[in-house]
């Protein structure tokens, strides 16, 4: 086998010079060794000897032989000490020069090997000085780690003492829990800081115990780091505190529960202080609702006898009257108005500060809410000579949810104001899409609507340092003693919080002697369903129509015309509309419709028909003519022209498709329409008359309501209660049921409601009308909840009610009046009559002897009118006989009369003679049937 020259790893280094010094060593040790040893012998023989002579001396022979027998054994082994010392000798020589030769190879391959050694050597120490420098590094790092740890250890110590906090800690391999010393403050246990979770569980409560341990144990369990609940723990006392615990789990690398560290926190202050709050809160709620109760007392008991003031106002104005008593009687009920404004701008105020005042979401028109509102305004902006316009973009959708109620305070407030301080110019509402909220980009919802509504006006304007000024409570821009115009400051201040209870901001623009503009936006939702109010025509789609506007703007019967399909061209001014005529009749595609304003700055109105006229190419298109400030005899120029309708504006756009479709021959009519004008009151008129249920408890307004309606030309049957109201319902011989809410016995809501139930197995659908006292937050949606139509807040105007009830009554679109004479006519429809006097004989006796009474009076009164040319006597006194005749179901003498009335609103008094005659006859022709009735009835009932 061969041998590596150099040393195996490991092996012993080769031997040094040294050794060779060793070995000589050993044997000079081994000789000293044998020299000691045969000096001991030699002595011990020269004793021996001695001893022997000694004994040689004496004469006991047994002494000789022992003494020679010692000294012969000392020569043996003295022998022996020799031979030996000479073997070992010998051995240790031979080993010596054995380990002298290997000695030398080992010198020779030590010198061979020394210099790779060294390099090894070297190599290898530096690896160590490696090692031990890492080592040390480690060393010091456990120390920082030690370190650290024991400062962790020492701030939790610190942390776990100072808070207030019960902290506790659960070693869960050892099941040990420690607490700190608020375990004994807090929770007034002992002064032992070490448990086990038997004894933790032990003091919670019987009730907590099985869901707390069954939720920490999930959370050790579950792999979970966080552990939170709350729950009752029993006190030293043995009473229990409710108590927040959070806990955090402490696992190794492998997920294993090793520790649980949690801090209990004393929740008895805060929950005593939460049931206090409870308390306090239920003692505010219940203020509150008596102060809302009391609101809505104070409200009710308001608006009820202003109901009675106005409504009375506006029934003594339509009697005969001296024009002394005109004028107290307006003074009186101007002075009303102005209180019932005060009234209910205190009342929301006062909900607005409280926090009370909330927004409904229902479904509303847009377009007829600003018509509405407009229409009200219509005869104040007519009495200053002022153009009051109402524009609506037409791509924003008429159907809308929110609070048609505030908005329409909104724009009654702002447009108030505009005709209060506007004396020359105009007055106009625009509204036009802002943008899509913000919330509904973000959610992708395009259901959602800001719209931007502006009302301008050419009137005085604010200075700019007031314009801020004025949506401060009661606050105006002229605050002095002295100023021109009243109010109490609060209509803009209520409007800008209204705004941004509607998500939205309210501003002013305006210069003075220049005029304002008042903007505001608000946010609502798209309804789904399509707008009732908005009628699509079909037989009006490519009808070619010419709009002559004066104004630089968008005319606001463009949008209804590109709604129902029909082709419009608007003009501006007389030279333009007559070049467009002209350009049309060359193309052989005349226009058969022209709107225009009778008010323009070139050429009036009637200036420009006659023109028209006048050009026979034009093939006598049908002319409507717009007016914001009518005159007395502009009906009969409109006559005479041969103008097909003279509407009011501002317009609504179900009365413009109806006076569309007359003037155009759309519907079927015994009457040339050049000879029938067609007006707001003639288009109206043409409601269908119906029987109208109301349901009222106090008298006052009975007798008003009874009024109104029976003047309008409906039939009015009364029921002092809800359960009353069921019963004539059931009946089955009313249209429209006009509904209190508040009334004895049973009042509104719970009638609406047994109504709609009684409804369901037949499917019928009677509409009901909620007139309430209240107008509180909520009232609306109450009533449309319980299965109302309709809401109206007293006290009731006139208008409101009758465009509430026409809205829901069918309209005479279908089956115009106008398609009817009198003669074709039945005198009076028996089976309506009786139910409306509910089959009582007795009622139905003195019904009509008040009518043989009234009757003949009236008749008188209207001939003397038409006898002195008073045309407004002689409506009075038709439109008092048309209303006498409806409550006797007589369709001929209400017709007789509609058609005298017509006459006596256009001025035109020669015709009249002959419509009053036709009325006289029928009338008498009413009272000897009623006769025979009233005889007939009472024999049957004997």
């Amino acid at each position: 086998m061969e041998t590596s020259s150099q040393p195996a790893h490991g092996a012993a280094p080769p031997a040094t010079p040294e050794s060779a010094d060793h070995l000589a060593i050993r044997a000079g040790e081994w000789r000293t060794v044998f020299y000691s040893f045969a000096v001991l012998n030699l002595v011990t023989i020269a004793v021996s000897f001695w001893f022997m002579v000694r004994v040689a001396e004496l004469d006991d022979p047994l002494v000789h032989a022992a003494a020679l027998q010692k000294f012969e054994y000392s020569i043996a082994a003295l022998g022996l000490l020799v031979v030996g010392s000479i073997l070992r000798g010998l051995r240790v020589g031979r080993q010596s020069e054995a380990q002298h030769s290997q000695h030398l190879v080992a010198q020779a391959l030590y010198a061979a090997s020394q210099q790779d050694l060294e390099l090894t050597v070297s190599a290898r120490t530096r690896e160590l000085a490696n090692a031990n420098d890492f080592l040390l590094a480690e060393i010091a790092e456990r120390e920082r780690a030690e370190r650290r740890l024991r400062q962790t250890e020492e701030r939790f110590q610190l942390l776990s003492q100072a808070t207030h906090d019960c902290v506790w800690d659960w070693d869960l391999e050892k099941d040990t829990l420690w607490f700190n010393d608020a375990m004994r403050e807090l929770l007034g246990h002992g002064a032992s800081h070490t448990a086990n979770m038997e004894w933790w569980a032990g003091n919670l409560h019987a009730s907590d115990r099985e869901r707390v341990m069954q939720g920490l144990q999930q959370a050790i369990g579950g792999g979970r780091r966080l552990w939170a609940d709350e729950f009752r723990f029993r006190r030293g006392d043995g009473a229990y505190a409710y108590v927040l615990n959070r806990g955090y789990v402490v696992r190794n690398d492998d997920g294993h529960a090793l520790r649980l560290i949690s801090a209990m926190t004393d929740l008895s202050q805060r929950r005593r202080a939460e049931e206090e709050l409870r308390q306090a809160k239920e003692a505010a709620e219940s203020a509150n609702r008596a102060k809302s109760e009391f609101v809505a007392n104070v409200s009710h008991e308001i608006r009820t006898p202003m109901n009675g003031v106005l409504g009375m106002l506006e029934l003594a104005l339509g009697t005969e009257l001296t024009p002394e008593q005109r004028e107290y009687l307006k003074l009186a009920r101007n002075s009303a108005d102005a209180l019932l404004r005060v009234i209910n701008g205190i009342l929301d105020f006062s909900k607005i500060e409280a926090g009370h005042l909330q927004l409904e979401t229902i479904s509303f028109s847009l377009r007829s809410t600003l018509e509405d509102i407009a229409g009200a305004f219509a005869l104040e902006a007519e009495s200053k000579g002022l153009e009051l316009n109402c524009e609506v973009a037409s791509e924003i959708p008429d159907k809308l949810l929110g609070d048609p109620g505030r908005l329409r305070q909104i724009l009654i407030n702002l447009m108030g104001n505009s005709l209060k301080f506007t004396e020359r110019g105009h007055v106009t509402v625009r509204v036009a899409e802002e943008a899509r909220s913000e919330n509904a980009l973000r959610s992708g919802n395009q259901n959602e609507v800001r719209l931007q509504f502006a009302v301008s006006d050419s009137g005085i304007g604010v200075a700019p340092e007031k314009q801020q000024l004025i949506f401060d409570a009661f606050k105006q821009a002229d605050g002095s003693t002295t100023r021109r115009y009243g109010g109490t400051g609060l209509g803009l201040a209520i409007s800008r919080q209204l705004v941004e209870l509607m998500a939205g901001r309210i501003w002013l623009e305006s210069s003075p002697a220049v005029g304002s503009i008042f903007r505001f936006t608000a946010a609502f939702r798209v309804a789904e369903a399509p707008a009732a109010a908005l009628p699509q025509p079909t037989d009006l789609r490519g009808v070619r129509a010419l709009v002559v506007e004066d104004q630089a703007g968008r005319h606001e019967a463009l949008d209804a015309f590109e709604r129902w399909g029909m082709l419009p061209t608007l003009v501006r001014g007389t030279a333009e509309a007559l070049a467009a005529l002209r350009q049309a009749s060359e193309r052989s595609i005349p226009f058969p419709l022209v709107v225009m304003d009778l008010h323009m700055p070139e050429v009036e109105g009637f200036r420009l028909v006659e023109r028209i006229q006048q050009e026979t190419q034009f093939a006598d298109p049908r002319v409507i003519l717009l007016t914001s400030a009518g005159r007395r005899g502009d009906g009969a120029r409109c006559r005479e022209l041969g103008i097909a309708a003279y509407l009011s504006k501002p317009i609504r756009q179900a009365e413009l498709l109806q006076a569309l479709q007359l003037a155009l021959g759309r519907q079927q009519t015994n009457h040339d329409p050049s000879l029938t004008l067609i007006t707001r009151h003639s288009l109206r008129e043409r409601r269908v008359s119906g029987v109208i249920l109301l349901a009222e408890d106090n008298p006052v307004n009975q007798k008003l309501a009874l009024t109104l309606l029976a003047k309008r030309g409906y039939t009015v049957r009364v029921a002092g209660n809800g359960g009353e109201a069921v019963r004539l319902w059931q009946q089955g011989s009313c249209d429209l049921i006009l509904m209190d809410v508040q009334m004895p016995e049973m009042d509104g809501l719970e009638a609406t409601a047994l109504i709609r139930q009684q409804e369901q197995p037949s499917g019928r659908h009677i509409p009901i009308v909620a007139m309430t006292a209240h107008a509180m937050t909520g009232d609306r949606e109450r009533c449309l909840h319980a299965g109302m139509d309709g809401y109206l807040s007293k006290p009731i105007q006139s208008q409101l009610l009758f465009d509430a009830i026409e809205d829901l009554l069918p309209a005479a679109a279908a089956a115009p009046a106008t398609t009817a004479t009198a003669e074709s006519l039945p005198l009076l429809d028996k089976q309506a009559l009786l139910a409306h006097v509910g089959d009582d004989v007795g009622l139905l006796r003195e019904m009509v002897e008040i009518f043989n009474r009234s009757a003949p009076v009236l008749l008188e009164q209207a001939a003397a009118a038409l006898a002195a040319g008073d045309a407004d006597g002689l409506h009075r006194a038709t439109h008092a006989l048309k209303g006498a005749a409806s409550n006797f179901a007589a369709a001929a003498a209400c017709q007789a009369a509609i058609e005298l009335d017509e006459l006596a609103q256009s001025g035109r008094l020669e015709p009249a003679r002959g419509a009053l005659a036709a009325l006289e006859s029928e009338i008498g022709r009413l009272r000897l049937r009623l006769a025979e009735l009233a005889g007939f009835e009472q024999a049957v009932s004997a």
